[in-house]
């Protein structure tokens, strides 16, 4: 069982969490090598591509000659990040003053949403000297759209200061990460897909990308547009096995419930009672098909996290009081699946109808929702989640499939309406030290 991680303007790229020495004009020293961990068994092959995203680089350098971050303490960075930030500010030229006169007028008090507007840019461009944008004009995420002009800035910046030689002599500390990265990211992939039953498509455009960028400092990012997933992370030593495996199942089963809205449409008097939790993220209050996604996922990860019953048992307590109701009843139903045949792709409509709404809605009424705040697991964690509409989705034509609903879904549900995403989720690991 394999993963295709094609490439898309992005690729996997990694970076040294600590690189000693000093970065100088004309070299930047290697790494250390890398220490050998004992392995007790070999990581299953893939067909992960693993490269270097030269845009996602020159965009973080701009960022950070802009003055990005310019009055924090850098005693909690990598010595690389902190090394190349010190040596970026000091860079003159026409094309960097042009540079910052932008960021100034582009700038907003949250840095957050300031780092997340370069950090989309950086995924959706093309590549080096010009930076071309990679989707439509109506394609792109909004956060892109408010920097219009900045890729003609970025190309006369990267011209002008030789990043496209900085980079090169980067190279060898992104290729240790890349080579530390790529056993543990095939390991979840193959236990992902394997516990799914999902064999890979190498027909299918959709995409999943690792972005290690050690310039973004310690925060995770985890952005979906259309089809393609990507997730940038900063290159710290620990490896959020967590956050990948969130972000790799929904990008196995996001495209379950429009594909079926026909199917959970009948689950929408649960949906609208979880909706009145406080906690629950406020675009999902209106986007059944994101909030089906949400609880499927994490019921799937509590199959594959190693957790005692009692530990499982108070995960599911949380999701219930933040909301996220169903993460229970599709727990339950998962040993269904596991003793079927058929793919998720396939089981998906039983999976669903297996759930007892009637009873659920009884459930649901008498659980005393968790007081307005961040959710039980966004501490010390941060999410924000952006989406944009999708076409919406009607009850199938062909008369098998028909035949196959239930009453509740073809009465009153042959137009419900669902959305599509442009997912952003920010994660920051330990409040205030980036």
């Amino acid at each position: 069982m394999t993963l295709r991680l094609k490439r898309w303007g992005l690729a996997i790229l990694c970076a040294s969490a600590i690189v000693p020495g000093v970065v100088q004009a004309q070299s930047i020293p290697p790494p250390p090598p890398a220490q050998q961990q004992p392995r007790t068994r070999p990581a299953p092959a893939t067909t992960v591509t693993v490269d270097g995203s030269e845009a996602m680089f020159t965009t973080m350098c701009a960022l950070l000659a802009s003055g990005f971050e310019a009055d924090i303490s850098a005693g909690n960075w990598s010595a690389f990040r902190a090394q190349m930030r010190d040596r970026l500010q000091h860079q003159e030229g026409p094309a960097v003053e042009a540079l910052r006169e932008f960021y100034r007028a582009h700038r907003v008090r949250d840095e957050g949403l300031m780092l997340s507007r370069y950090l989309w840019f950086g995924l959706v461009s093309g590549s080096a000297p010009n930076f071309p944008l990679t989707l439509r004009r109506d394609e792109l995420p909004p956060e892109v759209l408010t920097l219009e002009g900045f890729n003609e800035i970025l190309s006369n910046y990267y011209k002008e200061q030789q990043i496209g030689v900085l980079w090169r002599q980067a190279q060898p500390i992104y290729n240790r990460e890349i080579a530390r990265l790529h056993d543990a990211v095939s390991q979840l992939v193959f236990v992902s897909s394997g516990y799914l039953r999902e064999i890979e498509d190498t027909s299918n455009s959709r995409t999943f990308t690792i972005v290690v960028e050690p310039l973004v400092g310690r925060i995770t990012n985890v952005r979906n547009f259309g089809d393609h997933y990507a997730i940038v992370l900063s290159g710290s030593e620990e490896i959020p096995v967590d956050v990948i495996r969130h972000a790799y199942l929904h990008y196995l089963l996001d495209p379950l419930p429009l594909q079926y809205s026909h199917v959970i449409a009948a689950k929408k008097p649960v949906f609208e009672k979880a909706a009145a939790a406080p906690r629950l993220q406020e675009a999902l209050k209106d986007d059944l098909s994101s909030y089906f996604a949400e609880c499927a996922v994490r019921a799937v990860e509590l199959k594959l996290k190693r957790q005692s019953p009692g530990e499982r048992e108070a995960a599911i307590q949380r999701a219930d009081e933040d909301g996220y109701v169903l993460v229970r009843p599709l727990f339950a139903q998962l040993v269904k699946f596991e003793q079927s045949e058929p793919s998720m792709k396939l089981f998906f409509p039983d999976w669903v109808r297996a759930v007892d709404t009637a009873a659920e809605v009884k459930r649901v009424s008498a659980i005393t929702f968790a007081a307005a705040g961040p959710s039980h697991d966004a501490d010390p964690s941060e999410e924000a989640v952006a989406r944009r509409p999708a076409p919406p989705s009607t009850v199938p034509n062909d008369a098998e499939a028909i035949a196959l609903l239930t009453e509740g879904e073809i009465h009153g549900q042959r137009s419900p309406r669902f959305k599509g995403s442009w997912r952003s989720i920010r994660i920051r690991f330990g409040r205030g030290t980036v």
